[in-house]
């Protein structure tokens, strides 16, 4: 079967912010966020940090693993960190109340390609949200290539 015009397999991988675009929002005091996994792709669940106002977060609702719910996550033995929960679809994580009006939320996130068989390096988001703010993309996100993203290896 030949790839599809456009497609990660075609053209190569899907710059991580394609393959996993994430928007956070902060209503009611509460911090929230929502990372979308195209087809293809997955993320680690234990592979996410948060800190809010430069300090980290303490425990977070992470969903549940559940054999009957895909989107709840997926234990796969994976090659680098052996059994772990990934998540196939869209994933969404509640953080914390917060009395402020405004905060600083830093997430790092990591996830792999299926599709064109590679592991992205960790990512770092950063969001400036107001109260009331809903499905806001991370602060100065410009469309990145994967050139930037990976160091070419030597042969030796």
């Amino acid at each position: 079967m030949m790839p599809v015009a456009g497609s990660a397999a075609a053209d190569g991988p899907l710059p991580v912010d394609e393959a996993f675009p994430v928007t956070a929002s902060f209503v009611g005091g509460k911090l929230a966020l929502q990372v979308d996994v195209m087809p293809g792709h997955y993320l680690y669940r234990d592979r996410f940090e948060f800190r809010v106002d430069g300090k980290d977060v303490g425990p977070v609702v992470m969903p549940k693993l559940n054999k009957l719910a895909q989107d709840k996550g997926k234990v796969k033995n994976d090659p680098t960190f052996g059994k772990t929960t990934v998540f196939e679809k869209a994933v969404v994580l509640e953080l914390m109340s917060v009395a402020a009006t405004k905060t600083e939320l830093e997430l790092v996130f990591q996830g792999c390609s299926a599709v064109a068989g590679i592991c992205y390096p960790p990512a770092k988001r950063l969001f400036s949200l107001v109260a009331g703010a809903k499905n806001s993309s991370p602060n100065g996100l410009q469309p990145t290539s994967l050139k930037n993203q990976f160091k070419p290896q030597v042969s030796q």
